[in-house]
């Protein structure tokens, strides 16, 4: 699956606009100083640590300029599409442990349902419940973190 294939064709189309407005000489890159603007130009509103961490998480964080697919990656790890959206080991503890506020090991249905729908857009409701039968490990509504860390790896 390309980069491109995680977005549909208005944010494509969207995504160009805003890249090519900043884009002053065409030459196919924006300093990385603009990329801030750029994304204000769509409509987001990030803080610099924010857009330091995802120009680090694409692997450009020493590049003066970005490229439309550099651009591209970073909307998709900044909005939790394509293959960019698989959590380390570590982040999903953090997520888990997060989400486990009494400290119990374990997390509602509810919890869960909420964590997949805003880190993985694409699962429906549907498909979490074949998850959660498949991976059931019968504690009554509640999800453990080796049950919750092999729906997040099947869903990623």
């Amino acid at each position: 699956m390309s980069l491109e294939d995680a977005f549909d064709k208005y944010e494509l189309e969207e995504f160009r606009d805003a890249f090519n407005s900043f884009d002053k000489d065409s030459s196919g890159v924006i300093s990385t100083l603009d990329l801030k603007s750029v994304m204000r130009h769509i409509g987001e509103n990030p803080v610099d640590a924010l857009v330091d961490d995802l120009v680090n998480q694409i692997g450009a964080g020493d590049k003066e300029t970005l490229t439309f697919l550099d651009f591209l990656a970073i909307m998709a790890k900044k909005m939790g599409k394509g293959e960019t959206t698989t959590e380390t080991e570590d982040e999903l503890i953090e997520i888990f442990s997060f989400t486990d506020s009494n400290g119990d090991c374990l997390i509602s249905i509810d919890e869960l349902r909420e964590i997949i729908h805003e880190r993985r857009k694409k699962v429906s409701d549907e498909e979490l419940n074949e998850l959660l039968k498949k991976f059931d490990s019968g504690k009554d509504d509640h999800v453990d973190f080796e049950m919750f860390y092999n729906i997040m790896m099947e869903t990623a």
